[in-house]
C-alpha cells in the first residue's frame, strides 16, 4: 500500500499549528494575570501622551495592512 506524502505533509502541519496555539494559549494564561496587576502601574506612566498613540498607530497600520 502507498501512503500518500501530502496527507503525511498536512499532519505535520496540523500537528505544529496545534503546538503553535497550545504555546500562545499558555503564554496567554501566564501574562494575563501579569497585565491585570501592571495597569495601575502603566496608567501612572505617559501613556495617555499624543506621541505614544500615534507610535501605535505607526506600527498597528502596517501590520494590519500586510495581515
Amino acid at each position: 500500500m502507498i501512503k500518500n506524502p501530502s496527507n503525511r505533509f498536512g499532519r505535520r502541519l496540523a500537528d505544529k499549528a496545534a503546538i503553535g496555539l497550545s504555546l500562545l494559549c499558555m503564554v496567554h494564561c501566564l501574562l494575563l494575570p501579569l497585565a491585570f496587576t501592571l495597569i495601575p502601574a502603566l496608567l501612572a506612566t505617559n501613556l495617555g501622551d499624543e506621541r505614544v498613540q500615534l507610535w501605535l498607530v505607526l506600527v498597528a497600520v502596517p501590520i494590519s495592512a500586510f495581515a
